[in-house]
């Protein structure tokens, strides 16, 4: 239903250029949504840490999602202390 995914995506950028976030968790594969565009905020925009979540492993793409200026990239599956460091027992 690529007509529902669109307005979710739209809704995500919103939310992230009009509220105020610590940091934010981006799925690089967002039905809907360019992870790229996400990342890469504009030079008037604020400056919220981006970390990219996927499934793509290959170093091309950890490379590649830094390159476009995310913060950090965490490929699933993940150990718990590698998002949130000091949060395993």
């Amino acid at each position: 239903m690529p007509l529902m995914e669109r307005p979710k995506a739209r809704d995500a950028i919103y939310k992230a250029e009009t509220w105020d976030y610590d940091a934010i968790v981006l799925d690089v594969m967002l039905p809907g949504l360019d992870a790229g565009k996400f990342a890469t905020p504009a030079p008037e925009q604020k400056k919220t840490p981006v970390l990219l979540l996927t499934a793509r492993d290959a170093v091309k793409d950890r490379v590649h999602g830094l390159d476009l200026g995310a913060d950090d990239y965490l490929v699933k599956p993940f150990d718990l202390a590698n998002f949130w460091p000091g949060s395993a027992p």
